[in-house]
């Protein structure tokens, strides 16, 4: 029969000064799913302990808990990782996480590995805050965490820190307010528990996406210049569909979300012309829409909105194409099709596809659309394959 543990009330939460991220992820992960094996955690106070010793009073950390403190990261308890001989697997965080039964959790998988790697090998790989930051402000959360946030940005811009030299990772940041804040643990902590508590939701919508992404996706593809080009389609409202997709090998993902509007994403250095694309969608948006305002080939991928397809954004530098997004929520759908966006971006992406009438002269290098009445449907979008053929014929014949 299995043994059940007793539950300890908490009062107190033992760290070292200057507590690394590690514990703070510690502490988050206590007080998210501890709060039964430990009551009272999630208004227990901080007190520091001396950093790499036993427990105070020569008492051991079993002993201390037992008193309602908890200690983390120090003591050589069971949540030290400085206890474990030789150890280059574990850290506070982990041990929390096994010891709570929650280290298979999908959602916690990279916080947990990137946590780990932190602490062991001073690892910094980049989960860009600024990016963090800027999403957690302009998302669903309460006044309270939104202040947090904001006094914890502004405080580490005042202090000094020349931000071209300074990467800003969540580890980075924890050394950094602990400088500002030196006295106050409490606040360091609740700064980055928000952080990890974002970072945490994210990972569980993306879990949702994968479950779901088999049945709200479709895939297509193409032969691109230079190999494959894998175009997949979605129906979802999730904003974890783009990293689903690209995981799972898309090139381009065309994503429409309930209200009808749709996105477009393409993966970076893709073999896919996407300044060819937005030309190809925002004049199939005129042409729709009945009114025809902008024709220019270079007009028509040009950075933001053009005239007459307003409702599509151009990103050149990220390859999307965005028919609203989290800063314009209210944009109006597009009058385009899922169905023809898709068609646009494979008849794009294949390099080879023309139009099946005007298909065996532009195969041997002559374009015949050269006025109105035999005009190639395909002209108007002035696709890049396009626009070399007709570009070599004039050289032929100035030459």
């Amino acid at each position: 029969m299995q043994s059940v543990l007793k539950a300890v009330q908490i009062i107190l939460i033992a760290v070292h000064k200057g507590l690394h991220l590690d514990e703070i992820a510690a502490i988050w992960l206590l007080r998210k799913f501890g709060k039964e094996r430990y009551p009272g955690i999630n208004d227990a106070n901080i007190t520091i302990w001396n950093y790499g010793g036993g427990a105070p009073d020569d008492q051991s950390a079993e002993e201390w808990e037992e008193r309602g403190v908890l200690a983390v990261g120090v003591g050589l308890g069971k949540y030290d990782e400085h206890a474990l001989e030789g150890n280059k697997t574990e850290c506070a965080a982990s041990l929390v996480a096994k010891d709570l039964g929650v280290v298979d959790d999908p959602a916690l998988r990279e916080i947990l590995a990137f946590v780990t790697r932190a602490d062991l090998t001073g690892g910094n790989r980049l989960w860009d805050m600024l990016k963090k930051l800027k999403k957690l402000l302009q998302g669903g959360m309460s006044d309270a965490m939104r202040l947090v946030l904001r006094q914890a940005a502004g405080a580490v811009g005042q202090a000094n820190i020349d931000s071209g030299n300074v990467k800003w990772a969540l580890p980075q940041l924890v050394k950094d307010l602990n400088i500002l804040w030196p006295d106050e643990p409490e606040r360091v902590i609740e700064w980055a528990c928000v952080a990890l508590e974002a970072r945490y939701q994210q990972q569980l919508r993306f879990v949702q996406a994968e479950e779901a992404y088999p049945n709200v996706s479709s895939e297509t593809v193409v032969q691109g210049r230079a190999g494959d080009v894998r175009v997949v389609s979605v129906i979802s409202d999730s904003d974890q569909m783009k990293a689903v997709a690209l995981k799972r090998g898309a090139d381009v993902i065309v994503q429409r979300v309930a209200r009808g509007n749709v996105q477009v994403f393409t993966r970076r250095n893709s073999d896919l012309n996407v300044d060819d694309l937005a030309r190809a969608i925002r004049f199939e948006e005129q042409y729709v829409r009945g009114v025809v305002v902008t024709t220019d080939f270079e007009a028509l991928a040009e950075e933001g909105v053009v005239p007459g397809a307003e409702c599509w954004y151009y990103h050149p530098e990220g390859g999307m194409l965005l028919n609203g997004s989290l800063s314009h929520e209210n944009m109006e759908p597009t009058q385009v099709s899922l169905e023809r966006i898709v068609e646009l971006v494979v008849l794009v992406a294949d390099v080879n596809r023309f139009d099946p009438d005007f298909e065996h002269d532009c195969q041997k290098g002559w374009c015949k659309s050269t006025s109105t009445d035999q005009l190639c449907p395909l002209f108007p979008c002035g696709l890049h394959r396009c626009r070399k053929i007709r570009w070599e014929m004039y050289q032929k014949r100035t030459s």
